[in-house]
């Protein structure tokens, strides 16, 4: 990819009633090795008569900003500009949840944190089956850490998750 070296292994498999998926990457970003690796769990439980999804995951990204100090280079990197980066941070963890509230209609949320900094992200949602082919989404995110600042010109990142704003979004799925 883009005339470097890379290399990749991923495994899958079960632990009980949980789902396991673990994944792990080496690429070459300018002389210099980057390792990468992705662990998750998923599990499907019976409540009410719906089911709660439930997923857990946790990612090492060697190329992410140690600390809020880094954010910037991480977000200037050739890595990010490349759209190689899912997160800007070294340590992330994820928690998902999905819970069918009627046959159409189900709710999510979605919890990403910077294991760094404490910050994360929020983000929950509503879907509706339209039809068979397609789907209407209405979801939100938020920010919650400490905010960006600037002193004179210079920007600094308080933390990772800290200063993306609210906002509301809609999405409409087609599916042929």
């Amino acid at each position: 990819m883009h005339d470097t070296f890379g290399a990749a292994a991923a495994v899958s498999g079960s632990v009980g009633l949980w789902a396991l998926r673990a994944e792990a990457a080496v690429r070459d970003f300018d002389q210099r090795l980057v390792v990468r690796g992705t662990v998750g769990l998923d599990r499907t439980f019976p409540i009410a008569g719906r089911d709660l999804y439930v997923v857990i995951e946790y990612q090492r990204d060697g190329a992410g900003a140690e600390s809020p100090d880094d954010l910037l280079a991480a977000a200037t990197s050739r890595a990010f500009t490349q759209g190689e980066m899912q997160v800007l941070g070294r340590d992330t963890g994820a928690l998902q949840l999905s819970w069918q509230l009627h046959p159409l209609v189900s709710a999510s949320t979605l919890f990403l944190g910077s294991l760094r900094d404490a910050s994360f992200m929020f983000g929950p949602g509503l879907s509706y089956s339209v039809t068979q082919g397609a789907s209407f989404r209405i979801g939100a995110f938020t920010g919650v850490g400490e905010d960006a600042t600037l002193d004179g010109s210079i920007l600094r990142f308080g933390s990772e998750y800290g200063s993306i704003p609210r906002f509301l979004y809609t999405s409409m799925n087609f599916f042929f």
